[in-house]
């Protein structure tokens, strides 16, 4: 071997990368880090430290993030945010834990920001509002997030039983003591604030009746059922989720040794009297 490929210390020296070598090592570098933080949160100085050069190397071959980026061909990169959706997901968390312990107006929004452990600024980032934060909080509960999902989770399938599913979910809040608190946090304080009252309807109870409803007028333009003569469609959704409201509310306030009325039988016999009551099978011909 040639003097001039040893180091100093007479052991053979590191071969140098070629200029594809290094491009390749770069392309595949932002591949992984731009699939597992994003676009949005994945720095020049992250992708240089895992193919172990430096940024001015990258800059060598990239004029910028966004031409590396798009020499990879990964466009859904680009909707990943992973350390935005965990702390997004943990203000839900605290701010539901806080409303619902605490009350809306005796919560502040410091008092989110610190037990989420992020600073007032980035918690505004988030919520534009502690009335924002709220909507927000009252959008992720299980029965809204189900009546998002409707056009992907009740694609054919037997119509009334997807019906019934919706009902479940929504009396799934109470077995949720968080946001049955948060409920009793409405009643008492809508008559002082009456925005919380706003909030809590229109944000969660009749947004997800909203879903619900434009489900139901795909079957009609399907012809798969026909709504009886007379009924408006949304206020026959929210008559029905309504009924289920008042299971929520009774065994919100009475003790449950005094409340014997069984959760599935009363949701199978209001679903029951729902669809034989508005709904009629379509005419054959």
């Amino acid at each position: 071997m040639s003097d001039l490929c040893k180091s100093p210390n007479g052991e053979a020296a590191p071969r140098r990368r070629s200029g594809d070598e290094t491009l390749r090592s770069i392309q595949a570098a932002a591949r992984q880090c731009f699939l597992r933080s994003g676009y949005q949160e994945t720095t020049i100085r992250d992708i240089a430290e895992a193919a172990g050069i430096s940024p001015a190397a990258i800059y060598t071959h990239f004029t910028n993030k966004a031409q590396l980026f798009n020499s990879l061909n990964i466009p859904q990169a680009r909707e990943l945010h992973p350390e935005y959706e965990r702390q997004r997901a943990e203000v839900m968390r605290v701010a539901l834990f806080l409303f619902s312990s605490k009350g809306f107006q005796k919560t502040s929004m410091k008092d989110v920001a610190d037990a989420a452990g992020i600073s007032k600024a980035t918690l505004y980032k988030l919520c534009e509002s502690k009335e924002d934060l709220l909507a927000k909080v009252l959008q992720e509960s299980t029965f809204n997030t189900a009546a998002k999902q409707i056009p992907a989770c009740c694609r054919g399938g037997d119509w009334r039983e997807n019906v019934r599913s919706f009902g479940r979910n929504y009396l799934q809040i109470t077995r949720e003591p968080e946001r049955m608190a948060l409920l009793r946090c409405v009643i008492s304080e809508s008559h002082n604030f009456p925005e919380i009252g706003r909030l809590y309807y229109e944000q969660g109870f009749l947004a997800a009746c909203t879903d619900i409803a434009a489900y139901l007028r795909q079957l009609i333009a399907q012809s798969r059922l026909a709504v009886r003569e007379g009924f408006d469609l949304l206020t026959a959704v929210h008559t029905y989720f309504g009924s289920l409201q008042s299971y929520i509310l009774m065994s919100s306030v009475v003790p449950p040794e005094h409340f014997h009325i069984d959760r599935e039988a009363y949701l199978n016999m209001t679903t029951e009297v729902f669809l034989n009551g508005i709904f009629a099978e379509p005419d054959a011909g």
